[in-house]
């Protein structure tokens, strides 16, 4: 809707992306307390996306963790991998969270990042998360399994879905 915005159409959305804000009149300030920016990507006709929505508890201290597979069955290699989890913790500093391809070739997502902060609700790409180039090249189809391990004691969380998108060649 904005004619600067669609002046972005077809750029690469992966990278650091910068937002400037300028105050160019006198009298008062401001401040910025967040923002977020959403883009909408074109997978492209190699590409392929699943969900799953488990809804598991993650048992508290247990170095097994909870696990939930997602089942491809593209044939090709993985050129670029994307995965968004939403997990419910009240201190996602505990969680570990891996991916573990076909091949078992693992991912690591999160490694106790956040410190106190509640629950875990992001995308994961080579940007976030630099362990998915080790994907590169693996095989697409098969069982993918996402691992969520709560490492340290007192609470719980639940992993409530997650989604697995793969570029293939």
């Amino acid at each position: 809707t904005l004619p600067a915005l669609a002046a972005l159409a077809g750029e690469p959305v992966s990278g650091t992306w910068t937002l400037r804000v300028s105050d160019v009149a006198r009298r008062d300030t401001g401040r910025l307390n967040s923002w977020r920016i959403a883009a909408e990507h074109d997978m492209g006709a190699g590409a392929v996306e699943r969900t799953s929505t488990p809804h598991r508890a993650i048992p508290d201290a247990d170095q097994r963790g909870v696990e939930d597979r997602i089942s491809i069955p593209a044939d090709g290699t993985v050129q670029a991998a994307r995965v968004a989890v939403s997990i419910t913790h009240p201190f996602r500093g505990d969680l570990v969270v891996e991916l573990v391809s076909p091949s078992a070739v693992t991912a690591l997502l999160h490694n106790r990042q956040g410190a106190g902060a509640d629950d875990l609700k992001v995308t994961f790409d080579e940007t976030t998360a630099p362990a998915l180039a080790r994907l590169r090249g693996q095989p697409a189809g098969g069982d993918w399994t996402l691992r969520v391990r709560d490492v340290a004691r007192q609470d719980v969380g639940r992993l409530d879905e997650w989604t697995l998108s793969l570029d293939t060649s």
